[in-house]
């Protein structure tokens, strides 16, 4: 059963990333309504992400994802926690702390499937400009930070029989691979992004778009004189006041 949901996530998450945000928004919806009538500069945040390496090599400028795929993303979830502490009546910070998923199948390398586990931080300037008494127009910008905790390749048809702790015999899947971060043709660990983010705020439910243009060079292709790769950024979430 387990390995089935695992594979429904791995779908959703690859080809109908939007699907997924749905659901995932009608799940936690009823939390709203546990909010109050104060200010709620604490907020729930979930949401779809992306990721794309986007490289000058030789004046031209290739988009890909971790597979190499031209013009792709490597597709994600986000969930966490957001601070929005005011400075006067129009601005104050954004700033919170998430876990990011991201999920991906192809064969091209050998492998079926790619996860990640990454860590974000936001640092940004938050402005509210009312237009009514619960209607706000929410602009944001500043630095995002993320760092990948984990990344690793599978393969769905490599396994071995091996015996649990009551003796009972299972098949065990090998991890062939983990990503080979900050090394030739792979990404960094870390990465720097300077993000906008435009939203819309009714009462205590924030719905908002972001991107992020990355800062830091990841050196993909290193071995080509004067390119550069920078990681670029896009979500779309939800946040829910208490």
């Amino acid at each position: 059963m387990d390995e089935y949901l695992h594979y429904i996530l791995l779908q959703f998450s690859e080809r109908r990333p939007l699907t997924t945000l749905v659901l995932i928004l009608l799940m936690l919806a009823p939390l709203s309504a546990l909010a109050d009538d104060d200010d709620d500069n604490v907020k729930l945040q979930v949401g779809y992400v992306n990721k794309q390496w986007v490289s000058d090599i030789n004046g031209t400028t290739h988009r890909e994802n971790l597979w190499g795929h031209e013009n792709r993303f490597l597709h994600g979830m986000q969930v966490g926690f957001v601070y929005t502490p005011s400075l006067n009546k129009f601005v104050g910070l954004h700033t919170g702390l998430f876990f990011e998923g991201y999920f991906s199948q192809s064969s091209d390398m050998g492998y079926d499937d790619f996860e990640e586990s990454s860590l974000y931080l936001p640092a940004h300037v938050n402005v509210n400009l009312s237009l009514s008494p619960t209607v706000a127009i929410v602009v944001q910008g500043g630095l995002g930070l993320n760092y990948a905790i984990h990344g690793g390749f599978s393969n769905r048809d490599s396994w071995y029989w091996d015996y649990n702790s009551d003796g009972y015999p299972y098949r065990h899947q090998y991890e062939l691979d983990h990503i080979r971060y900050g090394r030739l043709g792979w990404p960094k660990r870390f990465n720097a992004q300077a993000e906008v983010s435009v939203g819309v705020k009714v009462k205590h439910v924030v719905v908002s778009a972001l991107y992020g243009w990355g800062l830091n060079d990841h050196h993909l292709y290193k071995t080509i004189r004067g390119s550069s790769t920078h990681q670029n950024k896009m979500a779309l979430t939800v946040g829910f006041g208490f």
